[in-house]
């Protein structure tokens, strides 16, 4: 049992701490400045468009001035139930997780990446007012910044299985399209 523990221990770690980083989080109020016509209040009618059924809300002169995955999220999320600070925070981990395992290619003392998984994870900005706080979409890019670089990593890793290659590069396309659609 014990040797069970240990040869998981770095993923037991991993899981730990990343169940530490969602509980600081959970409580945090979250806000948005009502009268940002054309950012935070844009996002959110978009989203309560989307639980509507109406993809595109109403015709204004809003109506395709940002793009659509912030409001998708933020329709997710309510749909599935999590809260945003949760969904948020469970997407950076996912992306840090995903880094990891990334950077194992390179790294392959587990105790330095576990000590990169934590600074990663608990990384001062993804506790900021304007990016976990704020309901808009930047809360989105660090995130999204860690998927990119992954699946870009996993590509030069993978060149050598055709196959493995071509799932990130879609993966990686798609992430890097939905982070121009901004």
């Amino acid at each position: 049992m014990l040797e069970k523990i240990k040869k998981h221990a770095f993923w037991i770690g991993i899981a730990c701490v990343s169940i530490i980083r969602v509980l600081l989080v959970l409580n945090l109020p979250i806000f948005a400045i009502a009268p940002a016509a054309v950012d935070d209040r844009l996002m959110v009618n978009m989203a309560y468009s989307l639980l509507k059924g109406e993809w595109l809300g109403n015709y204004n002169q809003f109506t395709l001035s940002k793009g659509m995955m912030f409001p998708l999220f933020l329709a997710m999320t309510h749909r599935i139930g999590i809260s945003y600070i949760t969904s948020t925070s469970l997407l950076y981990v996912f992306s840090s997780i995903l880094m990891i395992i990334c950077l194992k290619h390179i790294i392959r003392n587990k105790k330095i990446l576990f000590c990169i998984f934590v600074a990663l994870v608990f990384n001062p900005a993804m506790f900021s007012v304007q990016v976990i706080m704020r309901v808009y979409r930047n809360a989105l890019t660090p995130a999204q910044v860690l998927l990119i670089l992954s699946c870009c990593m996993q590509i030069y890793f993978q060149i050598k299985h055709n196959s493995k290659a071509l799932a990130w590069s879609i993966a990686g396309r798609n992430q890097f399209s939905i982070f121009l659609s901004y």
